[in-house]
């Protein structure tokens, strides 16, 4: 499984301040957001820190990150930090997330970009001629994947795929072994049932063919939010509920779930 460095080959260094719960984080790159460091460092099971008190800025490339409780933080992985934008999406520990397991399937509310998430499977919006460069979410996976991705995609389908078909490639620069292309309708005011049923379907359709794979995590964006338009508020409910009755229905090797929302559209986490 590839691991994509966002730090341009710096190393960071980092030293454990026993007294004060805390630790030095060295030469972190420019490109490195302050909110990607709190990100990974409260997650406690990537970084062995935790619920983070403070972060200090001490020099342009040095920081002091101070834990509430004592943390076992002696190394950092650098590849999993990033501008903001790029930040890998995180289990919860805010309100802005959150998770729910259903039947053994752990459904996670997250934020962070999906082109960052180490996952069996990354699901990816785009056009029916699966020209990954047009659309922000497929350009973005399409950037962090490398333009083999694209090649696979017009050699594989030429035709294209149709509503609620999908489209497999492999992950190549991505933390996943595949990506499943979609297409979906544009939303319809006088078939808003449809377009949601629509919604339930490829939902359903990636679940069940990501299982026959062997895969055992999927990351989802939030389908349809985009040029696509259709209603922020009875999006997360209707992904939501399309994974719980699949697994309801199923006795599923799937264990986790991930809707991976940007953090520019903080508007999606609020409905959520």
């Amino acid at each position: 499984m590839c691991q994509k460095n966002l730090l341009n080959g710096n190393q960071l260094k980092v030293d454990r301040i026993e007294e004060i719960n805390s630790v030095q984080v060295k030469t972190v790159s420019s490109n490195v957001s302050f909110e990607s460091l709190k990100s990974y460092f409260r997650y406690r099971e990537r970084s062995s820190g935790g619920d983070i008190s403070s972060i200090q800025q001490q020099t342009s490339d040095t920081y002091i990150v101070s834990f509430k409780e004592k943390s076992e933080t002696t190394s950092l992985n650098t590849s999993l930090l990033g501008p903001q934008r790029k930040a890998a999406p995180m289990p919860p520990r805010t309100n802005e997330t959150s998770t729910e397991t259903v039947d053994g399937v752990k459904i996670n509310l997250m934020i962070g970009s999906i082109s960052n998430a180490s996952v069996d499977v990354i699901v990816n919006s785009t056009n029916k001629y699966l020209q990954l460069n047009d659309g922000s979410i497929s350009k973005f996976i399409l950037n962090a994947a490398g333009p083999q991705m694209q090649v696979e995609c017009s050699q594989k389908y030429p035709q294209g795929i149709s509503t609620c078909k999908i489209a497999i490639t492999k992950g190549y620069n991505l933390s996943c072994k595949n990506v499943f292309h979609l297409t979906l309708p544009p939303w319809g005011k006088n078939s808003s049932h449809l377009t949601l049923a629509n919604l339930t379907q490829i939902i359903t359709i990636c679940l069940h063919t990501a299982e026959r794979m062997g895969a055992k995590s999927l990351a989802f964006p939030i389908l349809g939010a985009g040029v696509l338009k259709y209603p922020i508020k009875k999006l997360p409910r209707t992904m939501y509920k399309a994974v719980k009755n699949y697994s309801n229905q199923n006795s599923s090797q799937i264990k986790d779930v991930y809707f991976v929302v940007y953090p520019q559209d903080t508007e999606i986490v609020k409905v959520g």
